[in-house]
């Protein structure tokens, strides 16, 4: 039987999730590779921030954490994964699974849903299908089922550092800050130069009211991947909430620049 490479790489994509940061008022509520040492030496520091920090303030100001194709929150194109996955499984789950990924990056979740749902029923041991559908369920609203499904996808590949990245955002809604932060530093020292791992981190300290630690985060983010609205808009909200509006305006300016320039190539490939 031969083996279509092409059709094994597009199956092998895994969806993560890109969040952007809200402040609202205090009423609401809504084989791996090693780090630099830079890197290890920020990580400890920001292990030394959550010392003490305790679970369930509910004084305390939430985020939303949202995916929506809206100014708040983005949810990036699926992205090819550094990692070899060494279990391609079957090749009928890999097509539900690629197709719920389609119909992902279109904002079709109930189809996406249920493609992923099939995905599973075919191979149970479909790591990556798993991890899709909870960022589905991450989406929605619902971080503890997110949390199952993300589980089982560590289980079934434990080198997938986007269900690790994932499964700290879902630990970020629940308000478990330290399970968030152990989830999201094995991400970053699982693969050191994905962007979406620093945004992350960067989210976390903003979210414990840590706007410079979120810093350095951010703008690993952008050296990474300099043309990503998100991360200048989050590293706005960064310099916001230290008072530091004039470096503030100036990312969000970026922001809104890149971001036009994204939609104008967008409607451009949809243009007959």
């Amino acid at each position: 039987m031969t083996v279509n490479l092409q059709r094994v790489r597009n199956a092998m994509q895994v969806p993560h999730a890109d969040y952007a940061y809200r402040r609202f008022p205090k009423t609401t509520r809504v084989g791996h590779s090693t780090p630099t040492a830079d890197l290890e030496e920020i990580l400890k520091k920001v292990e030394e921030l959550l010392v003490g920090l305790k679970r369930g303030l509910a004084e305390r100001e939430r985020m939303l954490l949202r995916l929506a194709r809206a100014e708040r929150c983005l949810l990036r194109k699926p992205c090819v994964s550094r990692k070899e996955y060494g279990m391609y499984g079957n090749p009928v789950a890999m097509t539900w699974n690629n197709t719920g990924m389609e119909n992902l990056d279109r904002g079709f979740l109930p189809s996406a849903f249920r493609n992923f749902k099939e995905a599973i029923r075919q191979d149970p041991n479909l790591g990556i299908a798993h991890n899709n559908l909870g960022m589905i369920y991450l989406e929605i609203g619902d971080p503890d089922r997110a949390i199952e499904y993300l589980d089982r996808a560590i289980r079934l590949d434990e080198n997938m550092d986007l269900a690790y990245g994932n499964r700290g955002l879902a630990f970020i809604e629940l308000g478990d800050y330290q399970d968030a932060f152990n989830n999201l530093k094995q991400a970053l020292v699982m693969d050191p130069d994905e962007p979406m791992h620093y945004n992350n981190m960067g989210i976390l300290f903003l979210e414990i009211e840590e706007p410079e630690a979120a810093i350095p985060f951010f703008n690993r983010a952008i050296e990474r991947d300099p043309d990503a609205a998100l991360y200048h808009s989050n590293l706005g909200y960064a310099y916001k909430e230290m008072d530091d509006w004039e470096t503030a305006n100036r990312e969000f300016q970026e922001a809104i620049e890149l971001g036009d320039r994204e939609f104008e190539k967008s409607m451009a490939e949809i243009r007959p």
